[in-house]
């Protein structure tokens, strides 16, 4: 059975938040989702669920999810998205750094990365290790060997931080992995 991007989001109050709790939440999408660790369904679906629809091409019920450990200097610090994508992470960062602004997220993101050296909650990154990705909307994932889908502010603050060599040797990250359609791989390789 196919389900909406709109089934995948947590049921929200007129205003806006949440209207489950996250144990209702997960025990509702878990059947609908079951290779989503809870990290990444908390974190992603349900912190930010205006932001599921952006990536429904990845065809969601397929991924799959792997929480690794990378050294800090395989952790990608330039190439991982699209130019609009290392726009925003260079805003985000510079807006913290420079600016001492940034907002209550980035304030409370900070002071976790300055009394742990890593992040609270690992990112999500598409591995992408071809550079030629195409999902089924006909998007194609170009060029880098991992996209950031999730962890955009958490990026830029691992960012400015490595700067100064304020973090620790290793973080942990999620590795999703998307299945490539037999269409677009014959596209590939032909």
């Amino acid at each position: 059975m196919n389900h909406t991007v709109e089934e995948y989001k947590p049921r929200l109050h007129n205003d806006g938040g949440p209207a489950e709790s996250k144990k209702e939440y997960l025990n509702r999408i878990h059947p609908l989702l079951p290779n989503f660790p809870d990290e990444v369904l908390l974190q992603w679906f349900y912190d930010h669920h205006h932001a599921v629809g952006q990536y429904e091409g990845l065809d969601y019920p397929t991924l799959e999810f792997e929480k690794v450990t990378w050294q800090t200097e395989d952790v990608p610090s330039s190439a991982f998205g699209p130019d609009r994508k290392i726009k925003t992470i260079e805003q985000r960062r510079h807006d913290y750094f420079e600016e001492n602004d940034g907002g209550p997220r980035m304030s409370e993101l900070g002071d976790y990365f300055k009394c742990h050296g890593t992040w609270p909650v690992p990112p999500i990154f598409l591995q992408n290790l071809e550079g030629n990705f195409k999902d089924s909307t006909g998007y194609r994932y170009d060029g880098a060997p991992y996209h950031l889908i999730e962890g955009h502010r958490r990026l830029a603050l691992f960012l400015g931080f490595k700067d100064s060599g304020k973090l620790t040797e290793s973080h942990q990250v999620f590795v999703m992995k998307a299945k490539v359609a037999e269409k677009d791989k014959q596209d590939i390789e032909g």
